[in-house]
């Protein structure tokens, strides 16, 4: 009898360790609110791939408990790699909103008049005691196709507190941030 007792504990034992939390899955949606108080330009624009820096090119979501220590959450993951993500956004947002005039991933859709180029140099989580805050570095460049000269550029580095200490929140403020400044430098296109 007492055999078995330590057969089932040990039963129950591994079948807790073996048990793990489910797995959850983000993605980005820029949300087109206030789209048609914004410029329109009648222009062809191709979305490039995206670059992203090594560190946060990866399915696993980032959170960062100081400036010398980050960790990837063991069973919270982008739904796409971040190049992939933002730009899938990216060109959702600008054919949603019509922005512009048609919008293209690839050269072979036709020729664009715009190039959209993108770098993202931090997406993640920072968890300070009492406050997690979202955070999105990118560099943006609008650049015309014919003569290849860039014609606005924006730079941004962001951090924005969550509602709640959840990692729920962080694909929203994510996309939040990237619909704003995204914004910014359409406002800053509007003279060409």
């Amino acid at each position: 009898m007492r055999k078995i007792s330590v057969c089932l504990i040990l039963l129950a034992f591994m079948a807790a360790c073996m048990s793990s939390p489910e797995k959850q899955y983000f993605q980005l949606y820029l949300a087109p609110q206030n789209a048609a108080d914004g410029p329109r330009f009648d222009t062809v624009l191709l979305v490039e791939p995206i670059l992203v820096d090594d560190l946060y090119e990866d399915f696993q979501i980032i959170y960062r408990l100081s400036p010398y220590e980050m960790n990837y959450y063991s069973y919270v993951f982008w739904a796409e790699n971040p190049s992939v993500m933002v730009r899938n956004a990216l060109i959702h947002y600008f054919q949603e909103t019509q922005i512009f005039r048609k919008v293209i991933r690839e050269f072979s859709a036709g020729e664009p008049d715009l190039i959209l180029k993108a770098r993202v140099h931090a997406l993640e989580e920072i968890d300070r005691p009492g406050q997690w805050y979202a955070r999105l570095s990118m560099e943006l460049e609008i650049v015309d196709f014919e003569s290849s000269s860039v014609l606005k550029s924006h730079r941004f580095d962001r951090n924005e507190p969550l509602p709640r200490s959840d990692v729920s929140e962080l694909p929203k403020a994510i996309s939040r941030i990237l619909r704003e400044e995204i914004g910014r430098l359409l406002e800053k296109l509007k003279d060409y």
